[in-house]
């Protein structure tokens, strides 16, 4: 992937997260690192890390997504 795809990824995640909303209000940081933090040209991927805190929706909807996953 080119520099420039990634840098627009990355805008677009700080663009959403931006405007808010549930669950997006809950993110606390964004962390890049690897490749395309080093300076790569062209990185193979983006990584990042998500910090993020809870509500009691977000512990509900995590739980429902577990038990649907373990019945597939």
């Amino acid at each position: 992937m080119k520099r420039e795809r990634a840098t627009r990824l990355l805008e677009d995640v700080i663009a959403r997260l931006e405007q808010g909303g549930w669950p997006l209000g809950l993110v606390d940081e964004v962390y890049v690192f690897g490749s395309y933090a080093r300076g790569a040209l062209d990185p193979g991927d983006v990584d990042v890390v998500v910090e993020h805190g809870t509500d009691k929706r977000w512990l509900g909807e995590s739980l429902h997504a577990s038990t649907v996953a373990m019945r597939m």
